[in-house]
């Protein structure tokens, strides 16, 4: 992807990050705005990986193949994860 951004124009990559909505692009240079930019890519694949495992699990529950118990409103424990018939 690096070699992607550094083969675009600065103003390019300006309008690229504006349209990502990030703020504060307009006074970096091309080498700040390109890491910057990897950067964002970075989370955002951290956050669709965590949108896949949210969604594999909640399709294992209502399959049965997952049980779970509730703790907390905000933490399950894994009580069973293979169903036996």
């Amino acid at each position: 992807m690096r070699e992607k951004y550094e083969s675009l124009s600065l103003a390019t990559l300006k309008d690229l990050a504006k349209a990502r909505g990030l703020k504060g692009v307009s006074a970096l240079r091309k080498p700040e705005l390109i890491e910057r930019m990897l950067h964002e890519d970075e989370l955002e694949g951290e956050t669709k990986k965590q949108e896949t495992v949210q969604k594999s699990r909640k399709r294992l529950i209502n399959s049965g193949l997952l049980l779970v118990s509730r703790q907390s409103d905000n933490a399950c424990k894994i009580s069973h994860f293979i169903r036996w018939e």
